[in-house]
């Protein structure tokens, strides 16, 4: 994914600061074993944000930050810079990948949910 050429300054900011989260490994997808459930996190600056960056004719992109609530459903900018992030990492392959047995899946799920719900509110 090259650097757009954005016209607005937030657009290049976002981009660089998805192409820093990347090139720090913060892209990661969860994999639970044997179910082989997948859900794909973003390392942001106050926490892991949950991402969906593979969008379907029913469902659209989605990132559980701030950016996102405030800025993205309202139209104000196309996306955050962590689904950039992670569409970037998922093209390059520069993502780590963490494995849990499916026993340890709702934990983990608690975990990311409580530290994503800290920050919004």
């Amino acid at each position: 994914m090259s650097k757009p050429e954005l016209s607005k300054s937030g657009d290049i900011k976002r981009w660089d600061k998805a192409q820093r989260v990347v090139l720090s490994e913060g892209v990661k997808q969860y994999r639970s074993l044997p179910s082989e459930m997948a859900l794909w996190t973003v390392t942001g600056r106050d926490c892991e944000y949950l991402v969906d960056c593979t969008p379907t004719k029913d469902r659209k992109p989605y990132c559980s930050c701030d950016d996102f609530y405030f800025r993205v459903v309202s139209e104000k900018v196309p996306e955050c810079y962590h689904l950039v992030a992670a569409r970037k990492a998922i093209e390059e392959g520069m993502y780590s990948v963490v494995e849990l047995k499916d026993s340890d899946f709702a934990g983990f799920m608690n975990n990311l949910l409580n530290g994503i719900f800290v920050h919004i509110s």
